[in-house]
């Protein structure tokens, strides 16, 4: 039999509602498709580029947590140290001073020493002090003018143990030290300071455990540097 007019309609109807479907079937999964890759493409771009060449003097632009420099913390720091602590001094928070210069030791805290208590005489103050790479062996000088500081201050005073080098390349570039005499001299200093009202930081440790990469032998890689700032912050903030 042959199919009449009607039929004939019915059918062009359906293919044409089958085909309506279809179309809108694959929109919608197009739409999707497109939502998917576009949330995927904002992921990447919120992921830090290995490659990119940021600037490293500036803290947030290298991976420190804010609060780790000083904008979490109500206290007001007043770090004091050698070339280590001014490669470190461009990560400082708002609420830090670094009082600090290259090639500098025990001579550089006793004439310094007016204008750390001076720097240290707001409320919530502290003083850090991370001297003693560049004159290794003067431990009981150090000790007595840790005292003396002591004597001059109410403040809370910490003391951050000289943190480690790389023996091969300290000998290579003509630095005369080495980890020996550092954990000799970091036993004295913890020795010598046990009855005193100073509290110990012990960064040397928390290097020798994670690891730590130094440019020269004696000085530290800027990832290094950020280490260790974290970890005096952090340290630092479990003190109430």
């Amino acid at each position: 039999m042959r199919p009449n007019k009607i039929t004939w309609a019915l059918l062009v109807l359906s293919i044409i509602a089958v085909t309506g479907i279809i179309v809108y079937v694959a929109k919608t999964l197009d739409i999707k498709t497109n939502a998917d890759d576009e949330t995927t493409a904002s992921v990447e771009a919120a992921k830090p580029n290995p490659n990119s060449s940021e600037d490293s003097s500036n803290p947030n632009s290298i991976g420190i947590d804010p609060g780790l420099s000083g904008t979490s913390d109500s206290h007001r720091y007043v770090f004091v140290g050698d070339s280590r602590y001014v490669a470190m001094s461009s990560m400082k928070g708002p609420n830090d001073t670094f009082i600090c210069d290259n090639g500098v030791g025990r001579y550089f805290l006793q004439e310094k020493m007016k204008e750390i208590v001076d720097a240290a005489c707001y409320d919530n103050s502290r003083i850090v002090i991370g001297l003693g790479v560049n004159d290794i062996t003067a431990s009981d000088e150090y000790i007595e003018m840790l005292k003396d500081l002591r004597n001059r201050t109410d403040v809370e005073i910490f003391y951050a143990l000289v943190n480690p080098v790389d023996d091969y390349w300290c000998n290579v570039n003509g630095y005369n030290i080495s980890n020996a005499q550092i954990d000799r001299f970091n036993e004295e200093m913890i020795d010598g300071l046990k009855d005193v009202d100073i509290t110990i930081i012990d960064t040397n440790s928390h290097l020798k455990e994670i690891g730590y990469e130094c440019s020269d032998g004696l000085h530290y890689t800027t990832d290094t540097y950020i280490n260790i700032f974290q970890y005096l912050k952090v340290t630092l903030s479990l003190y109430p």
